[in-house]
């Protein structure tokens, strides 16, 4: 695998975590996002959507054409 495929790997597990948690909130409260809970579950969905975006912008950057 190389490191462009891993980068790729990783950045897809980290949005599917991320789609898990708001699903999961969905779930169990009946909604997706709420703005008196945002520092427990969203906190940490929004940040793994925030570490995929930076993940894919850095690989699609720095990839040779």
């Amino acid at each position: 695998m190389t490191n462009r495929k891993a980068l790729y790997t990783l950045s897809a597990v980290f949005i599917l975590g991320a789609l898990a948690i708001l699903f999961q909130q969905y779930l169990t409260h009946g909604r997706f996002i709420e703005l008196k809970d945002v520092l427990h579950h969203e906190f940490f969905a929004f940040t793994l959507l925030a570490f995929a975006l930076g993940i894919l912008l850095a690989t699609y950057a720095t990839a040779r054409k």
